[in-house]
């Protein structure tokens, strides 16, 4: 039986991707288990052979390759829905300020996104 956490999922890649939740050498890696899914194109191909890239090497590599895996280009706050609707029980505090910089994290994000003290909270640090 295959754990739901083990499970490729492109749009939650994208999401985590567009909220700075993984890294660029990840990000390589995981265009590698997208190939194996059976996603193909250039850019995801170009993306997986990519050795230690930096956020300046991957260029628009990453936005073409997310539409070779079908999916349309997200916002940020698309990308929480995603996070939400996946049940993610945490957000890292990074993502949350850079999704929404106008608001505090404590009071203006958790107010936005309708979370409560008792639903999805956030890791700071």
């Amino acid at each position: 039986m295959v754990d739901s956490v083990d499970k490729f999922d492109p749009a939650l890649l994208q999401a985590r991707w567009l909220l700075g939740g993984i890294d660029p050498e990840d990000l390589t890696k995981q265009a590698g288990r997208a190939l194996l899914e059976g996603f193909d194109g250039p850019a995801l191909r170009q993306l997986a052979g990519l050795m230690q890239p930096t956020l300046r090497d991957l260029g628009t590599l990453p936005e073409r390759a997310f539409a070779e895996m079908h999916l349309h280009l997200l916002d940020r706050l698309e990308a929480v829905d995603v996070l939400v609707a996946r049940g993610i029980p945490s957000v890292n505090h990074t993502m949350l300020v850079g999704a929404f910089p106008d608001f505090s994290m404590r009071e203006g994000a958790y107010r936005t996104l309708g979370w409560g003290t008792g639903g999805f909270l956030c890791r700071h640090g």
